[in-house]
């Protein structure tokens, strides 16, 4: 599927075959796929070797970080984190960067509060994660919620806590910001 740009080739067009994304030329050094799984509306973010973010596909709730809710067909970097980023996740619809520094930094949608920032304010740019410090080490997005480990070993864990996804042993709603 291709429906909003989500191949990165700049077209809506689907393809059946293994597609190059010319834009990023041959210095990928990793990459995160998020798709809403409801509609199919995706998008795609790669980090390259120099460590700059760049992202493209469904943006309607500013889940590609550069400021817009414009859907984009070919990838447009992530300029707010310079060139510093060590790892991407993504989910649906909104983004999670590592930096090199070990700050974690999220944008998108967050009515669950899945940036883990403290509110529910969705957020078009990359925000920094301020509760855990600069000890990330990793970082994972799902649906309406993210988790993130630190150099410590200690897992937290935000976001949607329905049937206790967020692991502190409640069932409260929403974890706005991260919790152990």
């Amino acid at each position: 599927a291709n429906d909003s740009g989500q191949l990165g080739d700049g077209t809506s067009v689907p393809r059946l075959s293994a597609w190059r994304v010319t834009a990023l030329g041959t210095t990928v050094a990793g990459v995160a796929l998020g798709a809403d799984g409801e509609y199919g509306l995706g998008h795609a973010c790669a980090l390259r070797t120099n460590g700059r973010l760049w992202c493209w596909g469904y943006n309607a709730y500013g889940q590609l970080g550069d400021g817009t809710t414009v859907t984009r067909r070919r990838p447009v970097s992530i300029t707010a984190l310079g060139t510093s980023v060590a790892q991407v996740s993504t989910r649906g619809d909104h983004t999670c960067a590592r930096r090199t520094d070990g700050s974690l930094w999220c944008w998108g949608y967050n009515s669950s509060g899945q940036l883990g920032d403290g509110t529910g304010t969705t957020r078009l740019f990359p925000v920094p994660i301020t509760a855990l410090g600069t000890a990330v080490v990793d970082v994972a997005a799902a649906d309406y919620n993210t988790c993130a480990r630190r150099n410590d070993g200690s897992l937290w864990c935000w976001g949607s806590n329905y049937w206790g996804r967020v692991g502190d042993g409640t069932t409260q709603t929403t974890k706005y910001s991260p919790v152990r």
